[in-house]
């Protein structure tokens, strides 16, 4: 079977080389059923389609929300910070003074001598550091002059008295013979202390006793030709040796007591209420430790009490001057000071037992904070900041009447940032509170029942 097909090459060509344009053949019009259908499907893709499928997007999208798996909201858990604390009780404690001061002796001459002369004797203790006891010889002047004076003032006392006795002869031989004269109605009072030589033997007995006072004189002469320690003293420094020529004007040696010695301590003037001096009879008096530095590890100790309150200030720091008074500061006859010296002019720490106060806790000063507050751990961990009523302090301790109570934890850590309520945790555990010292304390660690 064969198909015609017509011949369109020439047509086409015609067509071209004519310039007329070409025409596509119109499309032949469907009828019918499959007409219908195909522009009813065109209506719904275009028009229905597309809010169906947005519709079940929106559907879908939702039933994927509703089913999905829902997650488990938790509290967000706070970074506790670990600290180290201490557990306070409430004591009676002393308020004790710690300062510096200077040693000074209580007893300082310089010995000078009572009558001129050569030295023939000197004590070979007479050099500085020497010690004398009250009354032992430290020198001799040449005593031969005074000697002498003595002998000479024993003869004049002898005279004084032969006169005053030869006066005495004639005093009776005045008076019989003027019984005798009978005259009494007729002479007056003053010839009559004359006529009975009274005046002259007032003068003779007066003689007498001008005698013996030159011979006392003498006597005390020749004994302060023997030069004695006027106390027990330590020579400071001396300036005279055999053969020397001295006079009441001449400076033998410098001698300090060794039975006490003073500390000239400098004190606050806040701190002079807590410092209990002695009564107008001398007792009393706050005591006192003295520590002295001597080098290598080693350390005096002395103790002592405040004896005066000096009445003006020191001209550097404008702090009061507290007198603490060391007994036996050479340890000679006490045990004091673990057998050390206290040496003069030494600089010293001196700590006073100051007035006591009750009732109050005992808090180191690395756990205050901004100057009177304190770090507390609560019974729920958390940080609590504390204003303290102070009652004294030093630069170890303070003395707390307010704001903790007995028992609480004290956080002694540093926090970087602390806030009130900070989430806190121990660090170690607590030690028993029956090994900790009540007064001064120490930072300690701790842990709550």
């Amino acid at each position: 079977m064969s198909i015609e097909v017509p011949a369109m090459e020439s047509l086409d060509a015609t067509h071209l080389t004519e310039g007329a344009p070409s025409k596509r053949p119109p499309r032949p019009k469907r009828s019918g059923l499959g007409g219908v259908l195909l522009r009813a499907l065109r209506v719904v893709i275009m028009y229905l389609l597309p809010p169906v499928i947005i519709v079940g997007g929106v559907v879908g999208a939702k039933h994927l929300i509703d089913t999905a798996p829902q997650a488990e909201r938790r509290p967000r858990e706070r970074q506790a910070v670990p600290v180290e604390v201490m557990t306070l009780q409430r004591t009676d404690a002393s308020a004790t003074v710690r300062v510096m001061g200077t040693v000074m002796p209580a007893q300082r001459v310089v010995l000078q001598p009572r009558v001129s002369g050569e030295v023939v004797k000197v004590s070979p203790q007479l050099q500085p550091g020497g010690q004398f006891e009250a009354g032992e010889f430290i020198l001799q002047i040449d005593p031969v002059d005074y000697e002498l004076a003595v002998r000479r003032t024993q003869s004049q006392i002898a005279q004084a008295e032969y006169d005053a006795k030869v006066e005495a002869g004639y005093r009776e031989i005045a008076e019989r013979e003027w019984e005798l004269l009978a005259m009494h109605d007729q002479a007056s009072e003053l010839e009559l202390e004359l006529a009975l030589r009274r005046p002259h033997l007032l003068k003779t007995q007066a003689a007498v006793e001008a005698a013996k006072a030159a011979l006392r004189s003498a006597e005390l002469d020749l004994e302060r030709t023997t030069v004695r320690a006027p106390f027990n003293c330590m020579v400071i420094s001396e300036h005279v040796d055999v053969g020397a020529q001295v006079s009441p004007q001449t400076q033998l040696a410098t001698l300090v007591g060794t039975d006490e010695y003073w500390i000239q301590a400098a004190v606050p003037i806040d701190q002079l209420r807590w410092i209990e001096f002695p009564d107008e009879a001398g007792e009393g008096g706050a005591n006192a430790v003295i520590r002295q530095e001597l080098g290598t590890g080693v350390q005096g100790e002395w103790t002592g009490r405040a004896v005066r309150l000096l009445g003006d200030l020191e001209p550097r720091g404008r702090m009061a001057r507290v007198l603490i008074s060391v007994a036996d500061p050479l340890c000679i006859d006490l045990d004091n000071g673990k057998g050390l010296p206290l040496l003069i002019d030494a600089y010293v720490t001196v700590t006073i037992e100051g007035k006591p106060v009750e009732g109050v806790i005992a808090l180191p000063r690395t756990a205050l904070r901004e100057g009177r507050q304190a770090w507390v751990m609560n019974t729920g961990d958390e940080l609590e900041i504390r204003g303290l009523e102070i009652v004294w302090s030093n630069q170890d301790t303070v003395l707390v009447r307010k704001g903790i109570e007995a028992g609480e934890l004290v956080v002694v850590t540093d926090i970087p940032a602390p806030v009130v309520g900070m989430a806190l945790r121990l660090l170690y555990e607590e030690p028993d509170a029956s090994s900790q010292p009540v007064f001064p304390m120490e930072p300690q660690s701790a842990d709550r029942n």
